[in-house]
C-alpha cells in the first residue's frame, strides 16, 4: 500500500497560480472552508510580497480545489489541497 503525502498550498490574494505558503505533512490537515480565515505562519513582512497583511488583516479562503494525484511510478499518493483567497479585514 502507497503512504500518502499531504500538501496544503495557499494562494496570494487574488491569485490562482502565486503561492502564499505552502506545507507538507504526512496526516491531513484540518478542514478548510470557504470563509474560513487564515493567517500563514510566518506572517510575511514587506519583504516577502502581500505586505498588506498585518495583525488586523487576515486572508479570507474564497475556494478551496482538493486534487489527488497517484503516479504509477511513485510510492506516495499526493493529496492537494489548494486554497484561493483575498485580504479581509477584522
Amino acid at each position: 500500500m502507497k503512504s500518502i503525502k499531504y500538501t496544503l498550498l495557499i494562494y496570494e490574494p487574488g491569485s490562482i497560480d502565486v503561492p502564499a505558503a505552502k506545507y507538507e505533512s504526512s496526516s491531513p490537515f484540518a478542514a478548510i472552508s470557504e470563509g474560513d480565515y487564515l493567517h500563514p505562519f510566518p506572517t510575511p513582512d514587506e519583504t516577502s510580497g502581500w505586505p498588506e497583511l498585518g495583525p488586523q488583516k487576515y486572508l479570507q479562503a474564497t475556494e478551496i480545489h482538493h486534487a489527488l494525484y497517484d503516479p504509477m511510478d511513485a510510492e506516495q499518493i499526493t493529496h492537494m489541497v489548494e486554497v484561493y483567497t483575498r485580504v479581509h479585514e477584522v
